[in-house]
C-alpha cells in the first residue's frame, strides 16, 4: 500500500483539488463525487467503488471536515486555531484577503476557537462560518 491516495479533477483546463484518503477506493469515490457535481449524473468515467465500513468512516470524517472548512492536517479541530510547539498554547488567527492577523495564544483550544469566530462575525457578519464550541461555566 502506497499510504495515502489523492482524488482531483480537470474542469475546463484546470485541476480541481480533491482530498488525501487513505486507500485508493475511497480517493476514486470522492473522484466520483467530483465527477458528477461538475459533469451531471451521466459523466461517462465514474469508477465502480465498493466502501467498506472503515472507508465509510473516513468518508463521513472527510466530509464533516469540508463542511468545516478544514484543512486535512487539521489537529485542533477548529477553523483558525493550531497549537504553538514550544508553549503548549493555542493559536488563533483569521485569514481575510490573503493577509493573515494573530488574535492572540490560549490555554485552551475552545478559546482559542471562540477568539477566530469574534474576528470572522467581525469581518464577515453573516457570511461567516464559525466554529462550534461547547462553553462551560463554572461557578
Amino acid at each position: 500500500e502506497c499510504g495515502m491516495w489523492f482524488s482531483n479533477i480537470r474542469v475546463n483546463g484546470k485541476t480541481k483539488q480533491g482530498r488525501y484518503t487513505t486507500t485508493p477506493e475511497l480517493s476514486a469515490y470522492l473522484y466520483n463525487e467530483m465527477a458528477i457535481g461538475y459533469f451531471g449524473e451521466n459523466f461517462a468515467f465514474l469508477n465502480e467503488v465498493t466502501l467498506t465500513e472503515e472507508m465509510k468512516k473516513e468518508y463521513l470524517q472527510i466530509k464533516e471536515m469540508d463542511r468545516l472548512g478544514l484543512t486535512r492536517n487539521n489537529t485542533s479541530g477548529f477553523r483558525g486555531v493550531s497549537l504553538k510547539k514550544g508553549t503548549g498554547k493555542w493559536g488563533a488567527s483569521f485569514v481575510y484577503k490573503g493577509k493573515q492577523q494573530s488574535l492572540g495564544h490560549y490555554d485552551t483550544r475552545e478559546e482559542a476557537a471562540l477568539a477566530y469566530n469574534q474576528k470572522a462575525s467581525e469581518v464577515l457578519g453573516d457570511e461567516a462560518i464559525l466554529n462550534k464550541v461547547e462553553v462551560v461555566f463554572w461557578h
